[in-house]
């Protein structure tokens, strides 16, 4: 099978674990992802009865495509088959999963980076002589980019502090990036441009990216700010403020409040990463509109003949610079 970047992907239907020709793994869960995709992107082509459901027999052809052997695709077939009626619909093929995307988000994410920081913020504890929290909150609030610190040292850093800042600012960049792009892969940021139905228009596209994404991010720095203006015992607009410029990662600050509790820096943490998920929601809207797909396929088709164009002339055609050559060394041994 090959995907859609013309890579050949083997499955080994033998063994699990196996490692084909081109030299990667394949194992039960990645046979079981591209089966699924599969699935849901072939589903009119599989449907030769045009019934509106897949039977097993119409799904083992594909199973065979993709390397497979019958048992397997059964497997996997009854797998997303929930009401085991023999029938897959569309809805059992083309699942969804939020709780998994806000799982990842507020959960797994930060806990991610709250690792982290403890294991780098430990460094900073035997160098500045500061308490492990301190530390924590330091790297913490570098990772995410906070605009009003969660801790301020008192005296001027320490060399090997500052190389473990910068270290550590490097990192925020992968680290938040990563974020990013795993997010951008879960259902629901790639099902919800369809959902939305602004894949093939572009007034759609542009009301939700400049009205729907917003009033959601909006909507989320109310809650939020509203839940921590509580907990610090501050008006409400302080807090909205101040989960505002979180999220959006102003520089300039909006309020000059910052969480003094443990429980309020770690609700700042948690939601300064689940804020990224947002930029993956923006990034799988704008990556799903035709409009887009065709001004890249337009810029990279003109940028190509731009390029040949200019390099047309110092490229001669294939063969003459060969007979250049060598009536050039022709006339260097006559001499």
């Amino acid at each position: 099978m090959k995907s859609k970047k013309g890579e050949v992907v083997e499955l080994n239907s033998h063994r699990s674990g196996s490692t084909p020709k081109n030299g990667r793994v394949t194992t039960p869960l990645r046979k079981k992802r591209l089966f699924e995709e599969a699935i849901r992107n072939q589903r009119d082509l599989l449907d030769t009865d045009q019934d509106g459901k897949l039977s097993i027999d119409e799904v083992l052809a594909a199973g065979r495509r993709l390397g497979l052997s019958d048992e397997e695709t059964k497997t996997f077939y009854d797998s997303l088959d929930g009401d085991h009626d023999g029938n897959l619909t569309e809805t059992e093929t083309k699942k969804s999963w939020t709780g998994s995307f806000l799982l990842f988000n507020i959960i797994v994410a930060p806990i991610l980076l709250i690792v982290m920081s403890f294991i780098l913020g430990g460094i900073l504890v035997g160098v500045e002589g500061w308490t492990w929290i301190d530390g924590f909150y330091f790297i913490a609030q570098d990772v995410t980019c906070l605009a009003n610190p969660l801790f301020a040292p008192d005296e001027k850093l320490a060399t090997a502090t500052e190389l473990v800042q910068i270290i550590v600012s490097v990192i925020a960049l992968t680290v938040s990036s990563a974020i990013v792009g795993i997010s951008s892969l879960f259902s629901l940021s790639s099902d919800l441009p369809q959902k939305l139905g602004i894949i093939d228009s572009p007034s759609r596209g542009v009301l939700a990216l400049f009205l729907i994404v917003p009033f959601g991010v909006c909507v989320f720095c109310v809650i939020i700010g509203g839940l921590l203006a509580l907990m610090e015992g501050w008006v409400f607009d302080d807090g909205f403020r101040f989960i505002v410029q979180t999220v959006t990662g102003i520089v300039q600050p909006l309020t000059n409040r910052s969480p003094a509790t443990h429980e309020g820096k770690l609700i700042t943490i948690i939601f300064a990463v689940t804020a990224l998920s947002f930029n993956s929601v923006v990034i799988g809207m704008i990556g799903a509109m035709a409009i887009c797909k065709d001004f890249v396929y337009f810029f990279e088709t003109k940028l190509g003949e731009i390029q040949s164009a200019a390099m047309g002339p110092l490229c001669p055609p294939k063969g003459k610079s060969d007979s250049a050559d060598e009536e050039r060394a022709n006339a260097v041994l006559s001499l």
